[in-house]
Parts: C-alpha cells; sequence; structure tokens
C-alpha cells in the first residue's frame, strides 16, 4: 500500500501527544493533520477529507465515541481508530458499536498502531472497490476482546467475528487474553460468544 498519498487525522487534546503521533507517522510516509478536540477534527474532516480518523477517546467537551457517530453520519465508512489510556473494556464495546475499526489502549505500540492503520485503509479500499472486485475472504481484522461478567459469572466476548483470522489477528487476541487473566478477569470457567467465526487463513 502506498502510504505517500494517504491522509490521517489525528484528534488528541494533548499538544505533546499529537506532535508524537505526528513526528512517528509522517516518517512513516503519512500526510498527518491533527484536531485538539473532536469539534475541529469535523470542521477539518469537511476541509481536508482524510482517509483515516486516529482519535482519542477522552477530551473535553465530545469525546472519542461521540466523534465517530458524527463521523459515520456524515462520512459513512470512513476509517477510524479510537485509542484510550483507560482500561475500559465498555469504552472498546461502545467503539465497535459506532463502528470504530479498532480499539487501542495506550500506550500504544508502534507496530500494533502500524498495522492496525495499514488493514484499515485496506479493508476500506476493498470496500470501496465494490463486491465485484473484492475476494469473498477480504479483511480479516476483528475487533477487542471485551471482558463482562452476567450473574457474577465472567464472560469474554470476541466481538465482529465475521472474517478469517490471519496471524496479525491471532496475536491481538492473545495479548488481549493475557492481559486480561492478569488482570484476574478471567476464571476458570470462561463462556466464548462468538458468530460466524471461521478460522481459515486461506
Amino acid at each position: 500500500m502506498d502510504t505517500m498519498n494517504k491522509k490521517l487525522l489525528i484528534v488528541d487534546d494533548e499538544p505533546e501527544v499529537l506532535a508524537m503521533f505526528t513526528k512517528f507517522l509522517t516518517r512513516k510516509g503519512y500526510g498527518v493533520s491533527t484536531a485538539r478536540d473532536a469539534l475541529e477534527a469535523l470542521r477539518m474532516c469537511k476541509r481536508e477529507k482524510p482517509d483515516l480518523i486516529l482519535t482519542d477517546y477522552s477530551m473535553p467537551g465530545m469525546n472519542g465515541v461521540d466523534l465517530l457517530k458524527e463521523l459515520h453520519i456524515t462520512y459513512p465508512g470512513m476509517p477510524a481508530i479510537l485509542m484510550s489510556g483507560e482500561a475500559d473494556m465498555r469504552t472498546a464495546a461502545d467503539a465497535l458499536r459506532e463502528q470504530a475499526f479498532d480499539f487501542l489502549r495506550k500506550p500504544i505500540d508502534s507496530n500494533d498502531l502500524l498495522s492496525s492503520i495499514k488493514l484499515a485503509l485496506e479493508q476500506f479500499a476493498r470496500e470501496q472497490a465494490g463486491p465485484e472486485e473484492a475476494p469473498l475472504d477480504a479483511g480479516r481484522v476483528v475487533g477487542p476482546v471485551v471482558a463482562r461478567k452476567i450473574d457474577d459469572r465472567p464472560e469474554i466476548v470476541l466481538l465482529t467475528l465475521s472474517r478469517p483470522l490471519d496471524q496479525h489477528s491471532l496475536q491481538a487476541y492473545e495479548v488481549a487474553f493475557r492481559r486480561l487473566s492478569e488482570e484476574g478477569e478471567i476464571s476458570r470457567s470462561i463462556v466464548v460468544t462468538m458468530s460466524a467465526v471461521s478460522t481459515s487463513t486461506t
């Protein structure tokens, strides 16, 4: 994928975070614009039409999930990645309901960030190509693991498993399960909810 022609909009209320992401992603060949809050981001989307939005969750005024709601009304299908420093699995679920491509927990691993951006842009390109040009198994990224309790019984829900899992996705789930286990969220009895799952990589 040619990154030189791809424009990213990064939304965060912390100037040092914006500067860090801008420096890193510019070096990787992306065109980068920044916004300090959701309202500024919406204005910039209208003016600059970015290829992808990378937004923080916790911001004054409109938070990242609310921004996603507005984005997908005005710009349906625009790839968006939500990031957060809060260890809140409910936030991850909310992000996916608002069509976020991925949920990244701060501090973000640089390789995870680049991989998520690349896969989001590739999936969007396939969707834009139309059903005749897109392969049936195109797009293999899945949402985050969400932990919750129902009647005091822990349940691990694998969200949006509607595509085959590639190696990147499998590694992401392994990391998520390990983190939840370390945080004491997983007991010996686990219910795994999956829908239309295929682990084929062919």
